[in-house]
């Protein structure tokens, strides 16, 4: 994962560079947990993705061996051998405090249009994808790759008074990471030999 930087942007769009808040709080102390109680009042709002783009193939879940006996093409499919979860793998800003988790998958779900989460369950038994067609006397190795969702970007928080009233500005910090898509499927014809 990239660095962490963080910038606070006044009402007036200032920019200036600061200490990342979720890193350092006003004890010096290393927080993995969301901006601290410095004073003042940070509210979460949003996650602005610079980029978002799939990773076909982010893990893998697991590989299936389909082999063809006969002297006639067959079909088959990828069928999971084992249960297996697969996980996102984020910067500590987003994955330390589930509202930040939940804004930072919903501006990339805005920005790609696909259902993405924190994690996916391949389930032992249950076969995925389409029916590949194995030629005669041949064993093709199939391998189930999760795909993810590669991006970057800001999270933003609002900024107020410590008395609550005032809104000050912005406080942003750098994110990024890979999350589950949940709506692909890469299942691919990754070794064969003949029998």
């Amino acid at each position: 994962m990239p660095e962490i930087r963080a910038w606070e942007i006044d009402k007036d769009g200032s920019k200036r560079e600061v200490i990342p808040k979720s890193i350092k709080n006003n004890n010096d102390l290393i927080s993995t947990m969301g901006v601290p109680n410095d004073g003042y009042i940070y509210v979460f709002d949003h996650y602005d993705p610079n980029y978002a783009s799939k990773n076909w193939h982010y893990a893998s879940a697991g590989t299936y061996r389909l082999a063809n006996y006969t002297n006639t093409p067959i079909n088959g499919t990828y069928k999971q051998l084992n249960t297996k979860q697969i996980y996102w793998n984020v910067s500590t800003n987003v994955s330390g405090e589930t509202t930040v988790g939940n804004g930072f998958l919903a501006g990339i779900k805005l920005k790609t249009g696909v259902e993405v989460d924190r994690s996916q369950t391949w389930y032992a038994g249950k076969e995925y994808g389409v029916a590949f067609t194995v030629p005669p006397r041949t064993v093709y190795y199939l391998t189930n790759y999760q795909v993810g969702i590669n991006s970057s970007g800001l999270l933003y928080w609002k900024k107020y008074s410590p008395s609550g009233t005032s809104w000050l500005g912005w406080y942003t910090e750098t994110a990024g990471g890979t999350v589950i898509d949940k709506d692909d499927i890469n299942i691919e014809v990754t070794d064969s030999e003949p029998m």
